[in-house]
C-alpha cells in the first residue's frame, strides 16, 4: 500500500503541484487504491474530487463520474483540460452533433474521466460507447440522492446500478459532503456497495465559529458584522430579489458589494463572480446557488440573514468560510418573523396535487407536447414566458417541477449559465486556405487561434470578450461571424445558455395519469418537516456549543465545546458531579411529561431551585448529558 500511495503523491505532485495530501484524504485514497467499494464523507472544502481523480490516474483506464449537477461536471472537465488530462462532461445542453463527437472519442478510450448525469446511463448509445472502453473506477458523487432519508432525494440515482451489470467486477466509490447514519446505510444498499469501507472524516472545523444572533435589526448587525472582517464575505439569503436588495443596502453603506442568483443572466453572473473572486468588490449577497465549484479559500465571514429550510443546507453554505484554514465566523442572524417564514417556505415546497398537476399540463401545453410524446426529449424553458401562462408564484412552479422530477416524470434542471463552445471541423491547412479567400473572416480566425490552442482537437470554451479583444471586433460582430463559419461548415458552434432545461423521462401524461406515491411526496414531505424542525431547534437551543449540535446531528457525538461560539462565550461552564446530574434528573422523569415543551424557569420552579446561574448551567449540563433536548419552543425530555 505504501507503494501505490506514493505513486499517488506522484500523481498529485505532477498534475496539481501539491506536495501531500490532507490528512483527511489519506484513508479514503487508501480504501480506493486498495480496491475496496468506498463510501467516503468529506465535509465542503475538503477536497473530495482529488479522492476519485487521483485513484483514476493511478488506476490507468477510465473513471466513469456520475454528478447530478451540470454546472460541478463543467467545472471540474475544464479543470482537468487545463492540466492536460483528457476529460469530458455529457449533458443536456450539448448538441447532437457533440454528442455524436464525444461518444466516438468515448468508445475509443480517449478520456481519463467521463462525467455523466445518472440518466445517461440509461441511454443506449452512451451505453455502447462506454462498454467499449476500459473503466477501472466508477465514482458517485453527491451519493447522498440515492436515499430517500436524504435531504435531496433524485430516484434516477436509483439507476446506478445497472454499472453492476456492464462490469460486475468494478469498482465503485460513493462520496458526498453531508450525511447522517440512516443515509450513509441506505447509499450502500441502493448503490450495492460490497463489502465496503465507510469513512467518515470529523466534520468539525476547529477554525470555524458558529453564532446565532438574534435581532430585530438584521441591516444593522449585517452591517457591524462587515466592517469587523477586512477580508472576503458572503452573505446568503433565500430569495432572488434580497440578494439585489442587500447589495444595494451595503453599497449605500461604501461596502463593495455585488449579487448572485441562478436568475441572473448568465454574462452578468460571470461578471460578478468574476469580480468578488479578484476581490474587486469584498462582499458576495446570493442565494445557495452560489458556492458550486467556488474556490476562494481566504472567506472570513459567511452570513446568513435567512435561515435556512435543514441544517445540511446551513452546514454546506457556513463551511464556505475559512478554508484556508485562518479563524473565520459563520453567523445566522434571527430575527422573530423567521419561524413563520420558515414554515411558509415548507408550504411552498410542497404544493398541493393539483397544483401541481397544473403546472405539467401547462408546462406540456407551452412546449406544444401531445399525449404520449417527447419521452427522453430536453427543452430549454422560456420561465418568464412559462410563468405568464401558469400564473403561480415562482417558488411554486419551481417546487412543482422539483416534485415532478423526484416523482420520476422529469428532470429539471436550472443551474444557469454555459458558456459558449466551438471547434474546427477541418484541418489548419484548410482555414488557412479559407482566410486567405476570404479576409472578413480573417481576424475572427486568426484571434481563436491564438486564443484557442487545441481547438482543432477538442471543443473549446468560447468567451466573446477575448476574441473581441483580440480581433478589434465588437462582441456582436464576433458571435455573427461565429455563427456565419458554423452555418459554412468551418466549425462547430454551441451557443451559450442560461435557460432552465427540462428532459422527460416518461411520454408527456394527461393530468389524471400524474400519481403521487406515498413514499415519495408523502414521505419527503414528513422529512422535510423533521429537518425544519431540526433547524429551529438550532436556533433555540442556548445550552449547547453550536459546534456540537451540529455535529451531533450528522452522528458525531464523540466532541468537545468549542469554547468560542455564542454558546460557549455566554456560558462559563461549571462542573457537576455524576451523581449530581443523575439526581437531577430523577426529579425530572418525576415531575416533566414526556413529549411537553417546558420553559427553563419552570422546569427549575418543579425542582424547587431559584433560576439563577448556577442551576441555568445544570440544565445546559443535563442537555449536554442527553437528558434534555433543546427546541424551539423550550426544553423537553430526551426519548
Amino acid at each position: 500500500m505504501n507503494d501505490v500511495l506514493e505513486e499517488a503523491r506522484r500523481v498529485l505532485n505532477k498534475y496539481w503541484g501539491y506536495a501531500d495530501f490532507r490528512p483527511s484524504q489519506i484513508p479514503i485514497l487508501e480504501a480506493i487504491l486498495s480496491g475496496a467499494d468506498t463510501l467516503a464523507l468529506l465535509p465542503t472544502g475538503g477536497g473530495k474530487s482529488l479522492c476519485f481523480q487521483v485513484p483514476g490516474l493511478v488506476k490507468g483506464g477510465t473513471t466513469l463520474v456520475i454528478s447530478p449537477l451540470i454546472a460541478l461536471m463543467k467545472d471540474q472537465t475544464e479543470r482537468l483540460r487545463q492540466l492536460k488530462i483528457p476529460a469530458v462532461a455529457l449533458h443536456s445542453t450539448l448538441t447532437a452533433e457533440r454528442l455524436d463527437f464525444e461518444m466516438e472519442r468515448i468508445a475509443a478510450g480517449h478520456f481519463a474521466f467521463v462525467y455523466v448525469a445518472p440518466e445517461r446511463l440509461l441511454n443506449p448509445r452512451f451505453q455502447r460507447a462506454i462498454q467499449d472502453c476500459a473503466v477501472n473506477l466508477v465514482a458517485v458523487d453527491e451519493a447522498h440522492c440515492v436515499s430517500q432519508w436524504g435531504y435531496d432525494f433524485r430516484p434516477v440515482y436509483l439507476q446506478i446500478q445497472i454499472v453492476r451489470d456492464w462490469w460486475p467486477s468494478v469498482q465503485m466509490a460513493a462520496f458526498t459532503a453531508t450525511a447522517t447514519e440512516q443515509v450513509r446505510r441506505d447509499i450502500c444498499e441502493k448503490l450495492g456497495l460490497r463489502r465496503p469501507r465507510v469513512i467518515v472524516s470529523s466534520f468539525r472545523r476547529s477554525n470555524l465559529i458558529y453564532a446565532v444572533v438574534p435581532t430585530e435589526d438584521k441591516k444593522a448587525k449585517l452591517l457591524e458584522l462587515i466592517r469587523h472582517t477586512r477580508r472576503p464575505v458572503i452573505v446568503y439569503t433565500r430569495n432572488r430579489r434580497k440578494t439585489f436588495e442587500w447589495a444595494e443596502y451595503l453599497r449605500s453603506q461604501g461596502v463593495g458589494a455585488t449579487f448572485y442568483h441562478a436568475g441572473l443572466p448568465g454574462h452578468l453572473r460571470e461578471q460578478h463572480q468574476t469580480q468578488w473572486l479578484q476581490g474587486q468588490v469584498r462582499v458576495m449577497v446570493a442565494t445557495n446557488a452560489f458556492g458550486m465549484g467556488i474556490d476562494k479559500p481566504d472567506v472570513q465571514l459567511v452570513v446568513h440573514v435567512d435561515v435556512p429550510d435543514n441544517p445540511e443546507d446551513y452546514f454546506q453554505e457556513a463551511g464556505r468560510a475559512g478554508r484556508d484554514g485562518r479563524k473565520a465566523y459563520a453567523i445566522l442572524l434571527y430575527g422573530p418573523q423567521d419561524p413563520a417564514e420558515l414554515q411558509a417556505r415548507f408550504a411552498q415546497a410542497f404544493p398541493p396535487q393539483e397544483v401541481i398537476r397544473q403546472v405539467y399540463t401547462t408546462l406540456g401545453r407551452f412546449l406544444g407536447l401531445e399525449p404520449g410524446s417527447a419521452r427522453g426529449a430536453t427543452f430549454a424553458i422560456d420561465l418568464d414566458g412559462l410563468l405568464r401562462e401558469i400564473n403561480l408564484p415562482l417558488n411554486t412552479v419551481i417546487a412543482s417541477l422539483k416534485l415532478l422530477e423526484k416523482e420520476g416524470y422529469i428532470i429539471w434542471e436550472d443551474e444557469g449559465y454555459i458558456p459558449a463552445q466551438i471547434m474546427f471541423r477541418t484541418s489548419y491547412r484548410h482555414v488557412y486556405e479559407y482566410m486567405l479567400s476570404h479576409p472578413a473572416h480573417q481576424k475572427v480566425l486568426e484571434a481563436i487561434l491564438r486564443a484557442y490552442p487545441g481547438v482543432f482537437e477538442e471543443y473549446k470554451t468560447c468567451r466573446f470578450v477575448e476574441v473581441a479583444r483580440r480581433s478589434g471586433l465588437s462582441m456582436v460582430e464576433v458571435e455573427k461571424q461565429i455563427r456565419r463559419l458554423s452555418e459554412l461548415g468551418i466549425l462547430s458552434y454551441e451557443p451559450a445558455t442560461d435557460k432552465p432545461r427540462v428532459t422527460f423521462l416518461s411520454p408527456f401524461h394527461q393530468p389524471q395519469d400524474i400519481l403521487f406515491t406515498r413514499e415519495v411526496y408523502g414521505f419527503l414531505k414528513e422529512m422535510a418537516q423533521r429537518r425544519l424542525q431540526a433547524m429551529l431547534d438550532y436556533l433555540g437551543n442556548n445550552y449547547q456549543c453550536r459546534g456540537r449540535q451540529l455535529l451531533a446531528y450528522f452522528g458525531e457525538t464523540d466532541v468537545s465545546d468549542c469554547g468560542d461560539c455564542d454558546v460557549c462565550r455566554t456560558h462559563e461552564k461549571l462542573s457537576f458531579s455524576s451523581a449530581d446530574i443523575r439526581e437531577a434528573w430523577a426529579q425530572l422523569r418525576k415531575s416533566l411529561t414526556p413529549g411537553v415543551a417546558y420553559k427553563p424557569e419552570v422546569i427549575l420552579a418543579s425542582m424547587q431551585c431559584a433560576v439563577n446561574r448556577r442551576n441555568l448551567e445544570l440544565l445546559r449540563s443535563l442537555v449536554d448529558a442527553g437528558y434534555l433536548r433543546m427546541i424551539d419552543k423550550g426544553l423537553i425530555l430526551a426519548s
